[in-house]
């Protein structure tokens, strides 16, 4: 390792020669180890030009590797995991074949990234509606879910929750992906019991209650309604579900 002494700092460098062996030092090979005639401005510019190369780098990354997560949540949405193949996603992003795998080790482990990707998007979505401090909460409870139907009809009703969907597909044949559909069904649940919480603490549900087996009983049957939509290819079945959930069998539990 080399060390340059500025009138300002000591930097200690690597050699290039052995930087396939350490991470996350800077790499730069000076001219001369005393650079105080400069007073240390060779020496920072050098390493915030390295600095800045390397942080465009990683953005550009990162934002490959979203957009092929977010490529797969649209095809996924539209077919299916079975039926999509890398080299479609891959095409859609204008990304070279032999990139996937610097992002992915596999099919499988794309497939983990998009159902977390999708669960994230969906509880800001969810997030929204319960910080929405105009209207009580059974309101903004059902209104998470209203909000859903002018995204249904724009996709001919064909492509519903992609966690349900994949569900279906994969829970025989990949435990590590069916363990991120229970973890993505297990955050909205959160966010549900959250807001029922604070109907109850309102008075608009029975305190009396259990909070998270309401949420799990309102999100299953909702998903259930999600699928015969997709199924008939009409939205009947989630604004039926939307109707007796919360018009219905909510307003039986007020405490008013």
């Amino acid at each position: 390792m080399v060390g340059i002494t500025c009138r300002y700092q000591t930097y200690q460098f690597i050699p290039p020669r052995q930087a396939q062996y350490v991470s996350g030092l800077i790499m730069i090979k000076p001219a001369h180890n005393d650079c105080s005639q400069t007073k240390g401005v060779g020496c920072v510019a050098l390493i915030i030009n390295f600095i800045d190369n390397r942080s465009n780098i990683l953005v550009m990354k990162k934002d490959t590797k979203q957009k092929l997560i977010q490529a797969g949540i649209e095809a996924m949405q539209e077919k299916s995991y079975h039926s999509v193949g890398i080299k479609e996603i891959l095409d859609s992003v204008g990304v070279p074949k032999g990139s996937f795998y610097y992002y992915f080790k596999s099919k499988e482990d794309f497939g983990i990234a998009v159902i977390d990707e999708f669960a994230r998007q969906h509880a800001a979505t969810i997030r929204f509606f319960l910080e929405d401090r105009s209207k009580t909460p059974l309101e903004r409870l059902k209104d998470s879910f209203v909000s859903c139907l002018s995204f249904y009809p724009e996709k001919e009703c064909g492509s519903g929750c992609l966690v349900a969907k994949l569900n279906h597909e994969v829970m025989n044949h990949s435990p590590d992906m069916s363990a991120a559909i229970r973890n993505a069904f297990d955050m909205w649940q959160a966010l549900y019991a959250r807001m029922i919480r604070e109907a109850q603490n309102a008075g608009e549900i029975d305190p009396g209650v259990d909070p998270e087996e309401l949420a799990a009983f309102i999100q299953n049957s909702w998903e259930g309604a999600v699928m015969m939509m997709q199924d008939h290819k009409n939205y009947g079945p989630v604004k039926n579900n939307i109707k007796f959930i919360f018009d219905r069998l909510l307003n039986r539990l007020s405490w008013n």
